[in-house]
This record gives C-alpha cells, sequence and structure tokens, in this order.
C-alpha cells in the first residue's frame, strides 16, 4: 500500500487491455528473430526462443521506446524487444519467413 503516488501517465502506466507496440497484448507468446545475450554475458536468447509479453517498454529512455515491448523469455528474463522487428506472435504465418526477417535485423535489444 503506497497511498499517493504520482505515475507519469504516457510512460508509467497503460490501460489494461489496450493493445501494445505491434499491436501485442499482455499474455501473447511471441518467437525471438534475433540472437541476444546480456552484456554480462550470463543470459540470451536465440532466434526461435519463445517468450511472452508481460506489459509496455519497461525503459522510456529508449529512443524506439514506443516501438517495444517488455517480453519474459525463460533463458533471459525480462527484456525490452522491438515488437516490429525482432519478435513475431508465436503460431502466426509469416509471408517473409524466419531467415529473411533475421538477416534485415540489425537493431540494437536493450
Amino acid at each position: 500500500n503506497f497511498g499517493d503516488l504520482n505515475i507519469k501517465s504516457t510512460t508509467q502506466i497503460w490501460k489494461h487491455g489496450m493493445p501494445l507496440a505491434g499491436d501485442y497484448q499482455v499474455g501473447d507468446k511471441v518467437v525471438s528473430c534475433i540472437d541476444h545475450t546480456d552484456p554480462n554475458g550470463n543470459n540470451s536468447i536465440k532466434v526461435g526462443d519463445v517468450g511472452t509479453v508481460v506489459g509496455p517498454c519497461s525503459n522510456a529512455s529508449l529512443g524506439d521506446a514506443g516501438q517495444r515491448v517488455l517480453c519474459n523469455f525463460a533463458n533471459f528474463g525480462d527484456l525490452n524487444i522491438n515488437a516490429t522487428t525482432q519478435i513475431w506472435k508465436h503460431n502466426a504465418l509469416q509471408s517473409t519467413g524466419l531467415e529473411a526477417k533475421n538477416a534485415a535485423l540489425q537493431a540494437e535489444v536493450v
């Protein structure tokens, strides 16, 4: 119980059920289109790993925060990832295919 709490309505809350970046919803299963290892080398995700969308980007200071969602991957934990270029919905048909999509991705993951 916090009592009164100041919250930024543009970056710290969102209306439950509203779509997130990339039209994702909390709970959506996603597939990674990238290989990424954290800076410490402790956690990593690989192309094809399945994660779950847990909310909007948790780091508003990222230049493309509005295009990211926060996902949880079993081998990584929570990761702010670009919803339009670095993941796709699990079991969704992809016209470009995994190889083509992965080859086109060069954006940094934070």
